[in-house]
């Protein structure tokens, strides 16, 4: 039997086999990527932002409560920051994580903490919404080595600031 016959007496065969293969092939090209990413999210987790960010103003007053890097799928870094002279109400804290070759800005989620206004009471602000937490996913970043920042903004101030700590991923 030639192939050419051999074709023709297989034809609906051969069109459904071709059409699952090309199916599959476009599944992973254009589906499996956003699906996998909907897939791996952990909850809570913080969302990447990509933003121009001020030059360091070095004005924060922070603690860092926690970094912790365990779970090898996250980087965890909670505590308190504001910038100096500024009450928290509508505050936005970001932790930033630069290294030589990139730079990331991840949002944080707001932890009441009533303990650092009252730490601070000779200011009279409101410092109850100084707290922080983040949970960035490993996935996010490349290996390498960072350097651990806090960018704070409140309307139209902004203030970005360096630590002497840094993150290993």
């Amino acid at each position: 039997m030639s192939m050419g016959s051999w074709l023709k007496a297989h034809k609906k065969q051969v069109i459904t086999h071709t059409s699952i293969i090309m199916g599959f092939v476009l599944f992973t090209i254009f589906v499996a990527e956003p699906l996998f990413d909907r897939l791996e999210k952990i909850p809570g987790e913080a969302q990447l932002h990509q933003f121009q960010l001020p030059a360091e103003t070095n004005d924060i007053r922070y603690a860092i409560g926690f970094i912790s890097t365990e779970a090898h799928s996250t980087v965890e870094i909670g505590g308190w920051a504001f910038i100096d002279g500024h009450d928290s109400v509508n505050s936005e804290i970001y932790i930033v994580l630069k290294s030589a070759n990139r730079t990331y800005i991840f949002e944080t989620m707001v932890t009441i903490r009533a303990d650092v206004t009252r730490h601070f009471k000779e200011l009279s602000l409101n410092l109850d919404y100084s707290g922080f937490a983040a949970l960035i996913p490993a996935r996010e970043i490349e290996n390498g080595t960072y350097t651990i920042g806090i960018y704070v903004r409140k309307a139209e101030v902004e203030a970005l600031q360096y630590l002497n700590k840094t993150v290993v991923k």
